[in-house]
């Protein structure tokens, strides 16, 4: 059995939340976590991001190499991540409890979350909602070029919890702190 940090990252400012609940190995680091948060969101990792502490701009940073251990001692303790500073995608990270999972020691695993991911560079959560309404809306003037941009049909509700799992198994944290 290897112990496991449960996590609730939610995208700030989402209406419905746009959230997941996902199990990380001990052993992981910040900047590991940033990986699975890529993939619990199914984001390119095509821009900047950090994770920070406090309510006040700016937010004292925590650098990535530091062990999520050494910074995550107690249930109900968060952080920031955020995401592409031009569009801003900021989640609250809550660290919920440890757990222990014999069946996958070594990689992260969704068990959570509810509606689909805004697409990469749509605007932040504010462009997000507009597109939202442009391509439910055919009279709509953004229409059609939002539903050529999204490439097809997207359904804001859409949950694919295995699609994200099958990603999370190519995150493979150091393994070597207890």
């Amino acid at each position: 059995m290897s112990k496991m940090f449960q996590f609730k990252v939610s995208l700030i400012a989402s209406d419905p939340l746009i959230w997941r609940r996902v199990l990380v190995p001990q052993t992981f680091t910040f900047d590991n976590l940033h990986k699975v948060i890529q993939q619990l969101f199914q984001w390119e990792e095509s821009h900047l991001h950090e994770f920070g502490i406090g309510d006040t701009y700016p937010r004292k940073k925590i650098n990535g190499r530091l062990p999520l251990a050494d910074f995550f001692e107690r249930a109900k303790q968060s952080c920031t991540y955020t995401y592409d500073f031009g569009d801003n995608w900021e989640h609250a990270v809550v660290f919920e409890r440890w757990t222990e999972r014999p069946d996958a020691p070594t990689i992260p695993v969704c068990i959570a979350g509810e509606q689909n991911a805004p697409p990469e560079d749509c605007g932040g959560v504010p462009g997000y909602y507009g597109l939202l309404e442009a391509i439910a809306d055919p009279a709509h003037p953004e229409h059609e070029t939002f539903s050529e941009w999204l490439g097809g049909p997207f359904d804001p509700t859409q949950f694919d919890m295995a699609a994200i799992n099958a990603q999370l198994k190519r995150i493979k944290g150091k393994g070597k702190r207890p």
